[in-house]
């Protein structure tokens, strides 16, 4: 099998200098030799898909150096876009590619050593970050270590190092050391991602003992914008609560976010555009969770936890399901290990080779953990104990949280819209080409479909075939590069058969277009006769809302050969045509009848579902206590057209001879029928109804009892919504009724 990272240079030309990509990061810092304090132990990625490790003698500067190892938790390095170091960090002070001290690296001058070993602490306690659009300046970014007791109120701080100080080595800009970007105490996480114009960058910190996110945006002028969101859990107010790593996943869509305590995975979506995250969903663990990190493609999301209660474990959690349920049931113990043995509760980080590895083992073993194929599902992943070894006197991170960096910089997005094929002859009888848009020799492994059948594999990068009927072919080439599984597919259209067969499709009057045709197939024309009721006639899947039931004629010529195709779209014009209303005396019982005979493919609903017999009869019997609007909707199971009708059954006492009911709404069918009709009872000897607009226009206005608003104006339909009515009646024995009020006109 072909090494991955063959994949990646081979292919790293279609995507490289858009966000510098992984070179960024190629040498990490990990921690200190036992061959003396003077010793730099360095992984470094730019030779293949396994790293070597390397030691350098470096000058700290710092009379703390006996404490311990030289990184513990944090450790941040950038390299130049060829991959050659710049500088790396291990929160306290920033170290050149020379592996001196930059002279003014001292991030926490003043600090004793007791507080410097608190630094050492902080998850995720630092951030080399280059500064967009200029290759002289890079971004150091530091918070506290509030899991610490003996470092608070530190804040979110950052540092502008350019390379061209120092003699070429460079240094901390005088003026640019430490400076306070948010005043309030921050936990132990620290993550950045590019925005979504693939240029700027956001960088995100978490304030301690709170729900506030605060955001940074990096930009060629330098920190623009800040954007705070208060969402999700507090974070404290045990110590606890501030450790544990915060990672974007690489595609810059979500943050993933693991508290020790209370031990939970929290997940949000982040809008790169805006800084903004939302949709919080918490995910809680029985035990201490600590790293996370997604896989490069933003498919998977590791997480490691300590115990419960004898042995570690190694989560994996699909990203491609959005809601809390569906991402919780797919929650995989991908490695375990018993716990004070072999340790599997660090710090996690994707490689630029692809994979993602963590510190692995108890204190003397001095070994590294991989996942060798991130994106593959459950145990496809690969998970492999000591993938990488270091010499026994070297001495790598306790914790091992690994370089922190710009998590885009290893979005896979190599083969996106890469691997491809061409289509030639399509005509019954030749011999149909297909032929790949890359050098075959970059993949492992690969196969030819036709439809779901295997066809042959090994052939090179073109292949041929000969159909012996018309009609559309789904082709797929299904390849493996290393851990890599995708394809490519397309429809192709053979021509010569005579005719294509096309199924009927329905449309609703008045309702969204309906899609027909087939889809589209390179190098062919395409002609529907008729045009009409089509929004483009000359493409393969034009939408049509035709006035009547049309045959449409699908002519397709390609290369010398041609086809034709019928397709029928049949328009169903669904009316429902109640009576509007109806008037009964107390007690009483009314069924709803149609003037039309309704299919029997139809679907009634009626609403209210009180004082009726049956909510989906057709012809319900309701026998309500007051008056009441019955609204039906008739969906019409075959065409799933939809329409609605109002039917309003008045109640009155019979006993009183003289009533008045309006009522507060009223329905105009798909066939123009439906008016607005007060009910009266008793001898009327003048009557006047005006219907006004809400800007108080007059729209209607009658003198007899007999002659209905029917929602027009001018001989215009009105608009669905609300009117205003006046309604003056004067009975025969004198009395007088005047009634102001609102009423709804229902389309």
């Amino acid at each position: 099998m072909k090494s991955c990272i063959y994949f990646f240079i081979v292919l790293f030309v279609f995507c490289l200098e858009t966000k510098g990509q992984t070179k960024r990061v190629n040498i990490w810092p990990i921690g200190k030799t036992g061959l003396g304090e003077d010793t730099i132990v360095m992984l470094d990625f730019s030779s293949g898909m396994a790293p070597s490790s390397f030691i350098e003698p470096v000058n700290d500067g710092s009379s703390c150096l006996t404490l311990s190892e030289i990184t513990s938790e944090p450790a941040s390095s950038i390299c130049d876009t060829a991959g050659n170091l710049m500088f790396y960090s291990d929160g306290r002070y920033v170290y050149g590619r020379n592996h001196d001290t930059l002279p003014n690296g001292a991030l926490f001058a003043g600090l004793d050593c007791a507080a410097g070993a608190g630094l050492r602490s902080s998850t995720q306690g630092v951030l080399l970050v280059p500064q967009p659009g200029n290759d002289s300046l890079y971004y150091i970014f530091s918070n506290d270590a509030a899991g610490a007791s003996n470092i608070t109120n530190i804040g979110a701080r950052y540092s502008i190092i350019n390379k061209n100080l120092n003699g070429g080595m460079g240094d901390i800009v005088s003026g640019a050391h430490q400076i306070l970007l948010w005043g309030d105490t921050m936990t132990e996480k620290l993550s950045a991602v590019h925005h979504a114009n693939g240029n700027d960058i956001w960088v995100m910190y978490h304030v301690w003992n709170s729900d506030d996110f605060i955001c940074f945006l990096l930009t060629t002028n330098g920190i623009e914008d800040t954007v705070v969101t208060s969402i999700g859990m507090l974070h404290g107010p045990a110590n606890n609560g501030a450790v544990g790593q915060m990672k974007f996943s690489p595609d810059g869509t979500m943050l993933a976010n693991v508290v020790r305590s209370p031990s939970r995975l929290e997940l949000y979506e982040f809008d790169h555009s805006s800084g903004v995250l939302t949709n919080h969903r918490r995910f809680p663990f029985s035990e201490n969770a600590y790293g996370v990190s997604f896989s490069p493609r933003s498919t998977k999301l590791y997480v490691t936890q300590q115990g419960p209660p004898t042995s570690d474990t190694l989560l994996q959690f699909d990203m491609l399901h959005g809601d809390s349920t569906t991402v919780a049931a797919t929650r995989t113990v991908v490695g375990t290990e018993s716990a004070g043995t072999e340790n599997l509760r660090y710090g996690l980080q994707i490689a630029p080779n692809g994979k993602i590895y963590t510190r692995y083992g108890a204190s003397a073993v001095r070994t590294y953990a991989s996942i060798e194929c991130p994106d593959q599902p459950g145990l496809a992943c690969g998970f492999t104990p000591h993938a990488l070894a270091v010499n026994d006197d070297y001495r790598i991170s306790q914790f091992g949280s690994l370089t922190n960096t710009v998590e885009s910089y290893f979005v896979d997005t190599t083969l996106n819209n890469v691997v491809d094929f061409s289509v030639d002859g399509i005509c019954i009888g030749d011999s149909t080409t297909f032929v790949l848009t890359v050098d075959i020799s970059i993949f492992d492994d690969y196969s030819w479909y036709i439809t779901n059948d295997t066809i042959i594999t090994g052939i090179g990068d073109t292949f041929r075939y000969l159909f012996d009927s018309s009609g559309n072919y789904e082709i797929k080439f299904l390849y493996t590069i290393g851990c890599l599984v995708d394809s490519v597919e397309k429809n192709v259209l053979i021509l010569g058969g005579g005719n294509q067969e096309l199924e009927t499709k329905h449309y609703c009057r008045n309702g969204e277009a309906v899609p027909i045709g087939l889809a589209s197939s390179g190098s062919v024309d395409y002609h529907w006769v008729p045009s009409q009721g089509l929004d483009d006639s000359l493409i393969a899947n034009p939408n049509a809302m035709p006035d009547a039931t049309t045959l449409y004629q699908l002519i397709i010529t390609s290369s010398g050969c041609s086809d034709t195709g019928f397709q029928l779209v049949m328009v169903d014009s669904l009316v429902a045509d109640y009576e509007d209303s109806a008037l009964l005396c107390e007690g009483e019982s009314y069924q709803m009848v149609s003037n039309i005979t309704f299919s029997t493919n139809a679907t009634y609903t009626w609403q209210p579902n009180h004082y009726i017999d049956d909510t989906t009869s057709s012809e319900p019997i309701v026998t309500p206590l007051a008056s009441t609007p019955y609204i039906v909707t008739i969906v019409n199971a075959e065409s799933e057209c939809t329409t609605l009708d109002t039917i309003t059954v008045n109640i009155e006492n019979c006993d009183e001879p003289q009533s008045i009911f309006v009522p507060n709404a009223f329905t105009i069918n798909s066939n123009g029928s439906g008016r607005f009709a007060p009910i009266i009872g008793g001898v009327v000897q003048s009557y006047a109804m005006n219907v006004y607009n809400r800007m108080g226009g007059l729209l209607f206005t009658s003198n007899d009892a007999q002659v209905y608003w029917e929602g027009v104006y001018n001989s215009k339909s009105c608009q669905d919504g609300v009117y205003l009515y006046a309604l003056n009646i004067t009975f025969e024995d004198g009395h007088t009724e005047s009634i102001r009020g609102n009423v709804q006109l229902i389309r």
